[in-house]
Order: C-alpha cells, then structure tokens, then sequence
C-alpha cells in the first residue's frame, strides 16, 4: 500500500480529528479541530481503513508534513508548530493497520533539510527504512519495485501527464544492471498529487494521488485540473504478476458562476 502527500499542518491538508498544540511556556494544551475540507479528507481517510483492512507493508512516498511555508509566512497553516505536525502526521499514519513502514523523503521545501519532518515521522511510526528513494525486493516473487517522492513537471510548457514516470521507467531501464537496481518491475512515485499511470508490458509506473485539497499556490499559478484525493495498493502474485487497485476523487468539485 502506498499513501503521499499528506502535508499535515496545512489548512487544506489532512489532520486528526482533533490537533492537540502544546504551549512551550505554559504546558498548556490548544485544540484544534478541522475545517469542512479536512472533515471531507477525513471521510476519505476513514474511508480508506476500512477498504483497505490489514496491509503486509505501507509505504509513506513523501511530504507527510506542510513544513513552516516560509514564501507565505505561515499564513495558510493550521498550526506552524513542527513538533505539532509530525505528531499529527504520526497519529494518522498509525491507524494504518500494517506490519511495516516504509518512509521517503519529500520535497525539502516542505520537510526541511537540517532535520527533516519526514524523518522524523518515520522514527515516531517505527519505519523499518527511511531514505531519498527506496528499492524494495521482494524475493519470494523476485519483483523489485522503486519507490521516490519527486517525479517532474512543468507548467511552462505543454507535456502529458504520463510523460515524467515513462521518463523514469526508461532510465531504470537503461540501469538494470544488478549492480545498479536490477529488473524494475514497478516504479512508483508522488509529489503531484494527481493519480497518473504509464503501462508497459515488462515495466508499470504510476504517479500517486495525495491528501491535500486545492491550494492558494495552485491556483496562483493557474492550476486548472484539481488534484485527487486517495491511495493505491500493490498486490503481487506468487508468479510475480503485479495488480494494482486504487481510489481517487477530485478533492472537490470545480466552482461555477452563474447570473442571470
């Protein structure tokens, strides 16, 4: 299974049902309860426990908190408190039902460099492994699956959605040396937030959605579709055919203006 792009601490990301901010100079504890569009993502969220069950493995692909949003001074958080985000990051990830983690690492604009959040989730959630990529074996079924949170995009430019992952499905071709990552069967990456798929027949790769709504800095920039909101689950079968199942919905409906 594989969740991305939580970015908790954001006023248009997911958080627990109730965020708890502890004062530094009081001890005093601030709660903090959603608003309409992280209940929706909430409803998702529930929603995907109950679908989903018991995993073997879940893989967190990056950007698990929003970070201190330093170009907009703060303005659209929740909470600039970091310790607070990583802990509600944690509490969410936690209701996953799984017996191991996994934990990239995301964008450094949002988990920070010196220390970064996501890290920092990964040790409070007990990730077996945490690190800029991950390149899973699974030797029973011998299928090697790469996981990273960046894939590329441009807005200045036309291109395909599916075009950045065939771009990396390529290059994972040209490296299958087994010195480097050997066969790739499944590359999966994040940080887009739209669910995004590229279908070969010996290679798969699909660009996962995320739990943020749209956003101030999406629409600046002329943002048109929204982003999708679920998650997606690997099942690999004994003779090393890989399903995918996923679920995504736009995060929420396009506004129309009408006059009479």
């Amino acid at each position: 299974m594989v969740v991305s792009d939580l970015h908790v601490g954001s006023q248009f990301g997911i958080m627990p049902e109730v965020g708890v901010v502890e004062n530094i100079v009081t001890g005093e504890e601030e709660e903090i309860k959603p608003n309409k569009g992280q209940e929706y993502l909430l409803e998702r969220w529930n929603a995907m426990l109950d679908t989903v069950g018991r995993v073997d493995f879940c893989v967190v692909n990056g950007d698990c908190c929003d970070g201190p949003q330093k170009k907009s001074d703060g303005l659209y958080l929740r909470t600039t408190n970091l310790d607070a985000q990583v802990s509600w990051a944690s509490s969410l990830l936690k209701q996953i039902k799984t017996k191991v983690f996994y934990v990239t690492l995301g964008s450094r604009y949002h988990i920070q460099e010196q220390q970064p959040l996501d890290r920092l989730v990964a040790e409070k959630i007990g990730a077996k492994k945490y690190g800029m990529d991950i390149l899973q074996h699974l030797k029973d079924e011998d299928v090697r699956i790469h996981y990273c949170h960046y894939v590329g995009g441009t807005r200045s430019v036309w291109m395909y959605a599916t075009s950045p992952i065939a771009r990396d499905l390529v290059l994972l071709k040209l490296n299958e040396d087994v010195k480097r990552y050997g066969k790739v069967k499944l590359c999966v990456r994040s940080h887009r937030h739209w669910l995004v798929g590229s279908f070969f027949s010996r290679q798969i790769g699909i660009v996962t959605p995320g739990w943020q709504l749209t956003t101030p800095h999406w629409k600046r920039f002329g943002g048109i579709t929204p982003p999708d909101i679920g998650w997606v689950t690997i099942n690999v079968e004994d003779n090393g055919k890989v399903n995918l199942d996923w679920s995504a919905e736009y995060a929420q409906p396009i506004c129309v203006f009408t006059s009479d």
